[in-house]
């Protein structure tokens, strides 16, 4: 996660992300869809979104097939506004 701290000590972050994950399933897979889901906001659904590195992030329906045994595979969901808090 990354984020702020402010002068209440109360950490706002401004992304989540899922680093170093691998495709171990022997065959190229396409990713559809990914989010994560609050449990506080009413359900709200933040999308996750591919790092390629090179394009910087873009949605997963964008992306290619992964290739078999690909690692440092990163999906980050942003929150632009830092409008999501830990207490």
């Amino acid at each position: 996660m990354a984020g702020t701290q402010d002068a209440n000590g109360i950490y706002k972050v401004n992304n989540i992300q899922f680093l170093a994950a691998k495709n171990e399933t022997g065959m190229a897979i396409r990713l559809v869809d990914a989010y994560i889901q609050s449990g506080i906001d009413s359900g709200k659904k933040m999308p996750l979104l591919l790092n390629t590195y090179e394009h910087r992030l873009i949605q997963l329906n964008d992306a290619n097939p992964i290739p078999a045994n690909t690692e440092n595979i990163t999906l980050i969901a942003e929150f632009p506004q830092l409008s999501e808090t830990i207490l």
